[in-house]
């Protein structure tokens, strides 16, 4: 049995039984009972004397704080009310054999109180009358144990207890509940970001997507996560043997996509092949990675891959490319159509000869980009843009090399910034910021691809329906419903986007020198350069 621990007699928390917990208090622990009382009776028989009113306090001595381990208050009002009918019971039981007390004899009492979740046992003995036997040890726990106390008492105390001055009419704490205490939650430890972040350091035509930051390779069997499981918490027990339950605690499970698994002992998320990792939205998953050692070329057909792909040379004209995940060029794109579902990085750069289409769903990274049309949901960085019409959903960045942007059209949604903007004979160049560039774009692709097809769909239905034409109608209409399924998709309404396209101090046109005749256009405020202009910086005030 351990010793009870320090406890300073001063202060305590006390709470009547109609006090709700939060009004609960640090008080000073005292009971006053008034000269009338039974238990002021009691001590004056026993101090040969008339009864006066009593003050009870705690003795100073090596008391366990009750804070140190319980909550739970000690009473007063429940604990002087037990006294109170305890003493008049004994006073009862003197006036049944005399109403004098006159030669009666009487052995000590031990009253138990218990507090109102039996954490804390106290004791309080009443000394015997006349001829009557003072309480040992034993008589004091067999009083506990009748009042159902088997936990948590101090044994070495209650050994000392009858031993002691001052002993009567004093409480005393002798045994104390363990209250639970509580566990850990479990988490999960992530070894990988959810999002990577691109870095652009020194020249473009060297980058690729790992310098850049864009993928996270791995090897099968690498872990990607660790599940740590939940702590349970330590139960309670009252004086009482109750045993008391922790707080619950909640543990996550791991969740992982394609090309994971988890280990044996199911703690552990695993890669189940090599590839790079990629946050989902909801988990972990390793996308594979196709890579193609030559070229790209129209002969090759349509090239279409769920995961990364990886060009070690060049993409000729007339070749299609689409990819889920990362695509890397290192070589040259010439004419071709080019989609990556997230980044897109060709180290030479893009020689589009107006036929060259090229779209990643998130950044693109280029060393150059010349007669070509470009599309960004993020950000577009280049050395170069020349007579190209190019649309982000971000900015558009010419700073490396050259950093120089000529002819064409750049649409952004928020910030241009480049080296130059136009050229010294005047070749004109659009900027317009603002919107939501890459979306509306595609948005008039739609409506015009609509627009062909009704066209086409209502030729079709002017001629003879023989069996041919009508195969041709009813694939032309199933054609028309995909678009227009496209075109009735709600627009993006995230409130970050919206906020983003609401501030105006994010739209400008930032360049190191500006020729005219570049035209800049920010919510369909039109503004000119009409003279060499350096350093230039154009937006609207708020």
């Amino acid at each position: 049995m351990e010793p009870m621990e320090h406890w300073h007699p001063q202060y305590f928390r006390l709470e009547a039984e109609d006090t709700p917990p939060e009004t609960m208090r640090l008080l000073a622990f005292s009971m006053g009972f008034a000269a009338h009382s039974p238990l002021c009776a009691l001590r004056g028989m026993w101090q040969g004397q008339q009864p006066e009113s009593l003050e009870i306090t705690l003795p100073s001595g090596p008391w366990q704080a009750l804070e140190a381990k319980s909550n739970v208050p000690l009473e007063g009002g429940r604990f002087q009310a037990a006294l109170t009918r305890a003493a008049f019971a004994r006073l009862s039981r003197l006036s049944e054999r005399s109403p004098l007390y006159a030669g009666e004899n009487l052995d000590g009492q031990a009253v138990v109180h218990l507090s109102h979740e039996d954490m804390v046992a106290w004791i309080f003995l009443l000394p015997p009358v006349g001829q009557g036997h003072e309480l040992s040890s034993d008589d004091l726990l067999q009083a506990l144990i009748e009042k159902g106390v088997t936990q948590g008492i101090d044994l070495e105390f209650l050994c000392r207890l009858p031993h002691m001055e001052g002993r009567y009419f004093t409480p005393f704490p002798v045994a104390m509940g363990r209250t639970p205490s509580p566990g850990q939650d479990g988490w999960v430890e992530e070894l990988f970001p959810r999002t990577l972040t691109p870095f652009l350091s020194g020249n473009l035509e060297d980058a690729n997507y790992v310098t850049l930051n864009l993928v996270r390779k791995v090897k099968e069997g690498e872990t990607l996560c660790r599940l740590h499981p939940a702590v349970p918490g330590q139960p309670g027990r009252t004086v009482r043997g109750r045993t008391l339950a922790p707080p619950p605690t909640s543990s996550p499970s791991l969740e992982g996509g394609r090309g994971t698994r988890l280990s044996s002992d199911g703690l552990s998320l695993l890669a189940a092949r090599n590839g790079h990792v990629q946050f989902s939205g909801k988990s972990f998953l390793v996308q594979p990675v196709l890579e193609i050692s030559g070229d790209v070329t129209a002969e090759d057909g349509a090239v279409s891959f769920l995961g990364d792909v990886y060009i070690h040379g060049d993409m000729s004209a007339g070749s299609i490319l689409r990819a889920t995940g990362n695509v890397q060029i290192d070589g040259v794109v010439e004419g071709c159509h080019l989609e990556a579902g997230e980044n897109l990085v060709i180290s030479r750069g893009v020689q589009g000869q107006g036929e060259a289409d090229i779209r990643a769903h998130k950044s693109i990274f280029t060393k150059y980009m010349e007669h070509c049309n470009a599309y960004a949901g993020e950000s577009i960085y280049a050395d170069c843009i020349v007579d190209s019409n190019v649309y982000s959903d971000g900015c558009i960045y010419a700073c490396t090399g050259r950093g120089v942007i000529v002819g064409g059209s750049i649409h952004a949604a928020q910030t241009v910034s480049a080296q130059t903007v136009g050229s010294k004979n005047e070749r004109p160049t659009s900027i317009f910021l603002g919107g939501s560039p890459n979306e509306e774009f595609e948005r008039a692709q739609l409506q015009a691809e609509e627009n062909k097809a009704l066209a086409l769909l209502e030729t079709l239905e002017g001629k003879p329906q023989t069996p041919e034409v009508k195969k041709q109608i009813y694939s032309q209409r199933l054609a028309l419903k995909v678009v227009q399924m496209k075109l009735n998709r709600p627009a993006n309404t995230d409130p970050a986007d919206k906020e983003k396209e609401a501030g105006s101090d994010t739209r400008h046109l930032l360049c190191d020198a500006c020729y005219p005749v570049t035209s800049v256009t920010i919510d369909r405020k039109f503004f000119q350069v009409t003279k060499y202009t350096a350093p230039c910086a154009i937006g609207l005030d708020d």
